[in-house]
């Protein structure tokens, strides 16, 4: 678990929006266990996000499920809006008021690029953008996810490194003949860090067993978000 509440307010992918349609679906973000769920169980709704938790009994409303564009918790019934307020106590009736503590704790989540995003804070910044989603000539394939043994920080830190390129990837990527990386820069362009052009030879990038210089250049986006 990463503990670091600057990452509160950023966008985090926690699944794929075909993940979501009919039943409700648990994710965990930084420690915290969330319910995701459609109020009218079709890809087509908006997304709501709650503390995986109901407020009567402490059951996961992840096992619950959702009638007339509600969430009902499975162990005593209670029905949550999209709001989060419960709006129905099966076992005291109608007559008796629901007290407005009786409510989830809300998160934000939303849909782009066929993924699913949730923020546990105000968003700070808008969703990344990957303008080549909708751009003629590029076709978006969705890959994983993949469970990996290390902390985010250090799979970005992986991605944006040149330099092992040579040594673990080696005949493919890199060799260690040409391990020498060009000096580059990196720059803040629009809420963005990127860097300069890198020019890397590489034996065999994709398979065909042809030589290149390939010309990388690198996007930070956020935290955890980079583009290549």
């Amino acid at each position: 678990m990463i503990d670091d509440k600057a990452l509160l307010g950023h966008w985090h992918v926690v699944g794929l929006s075909s993940d979501l349609v009919d039943e409700p679906l648990q994710v965990e973000l930084m420690g915290e266990k969330v319910v995701l769920w459609r109020p009218n169980g079709r890809q087509d709704t908006e997304i709501q996000a709650f503390r995986d938790l109901c407020i009567h009994r402490g059951t996961a409303l992840s096992l619950g499920k959702i009638e007339d564009g509600c969430l009902v918790c499975p162990y005593h019934g209670w029905r949550y809006d999209t709001s989060g307020q419960c709006v129905h106590i099966p076992a005291q009736g109608d007559q008796q008021n629901i007290p407005e503590k009786a409510r989830a704790t809300s998160y934000t989540a939303t849909e782009r690029y066929n993924l699913i995003w949730l923020s546990l804070d105000t968003p700070q910044h808008d969703i990344p953008n990957y303008p080549e989603f909708e751009e003629a000539g590029f076709k978006t394939i969705t890959c994983g996810p993949y469970s990996i043994d290390a902390q985010a920080p250090r799979v970005i830190e992986n991605f944006l490194d040149v330099s092992h390129l040579m040594w673990v990837h080696e005949g493919l990527l890199g060799v260690p003949s040409h391990a020498v990386i060009p000096e580059y820069h990196v720059h803040e362009q629009n809420n963005k860090l990127v860097t300069d052009t890198i020019r890397i030879f590489q034996p065999d990038p994709d398979g065909r067993g042809k030589v290149v210089n390939n010309d990388y250049i690198y996007s930070v986006l956020s935290p955890m978000t980079a583009h290549f």
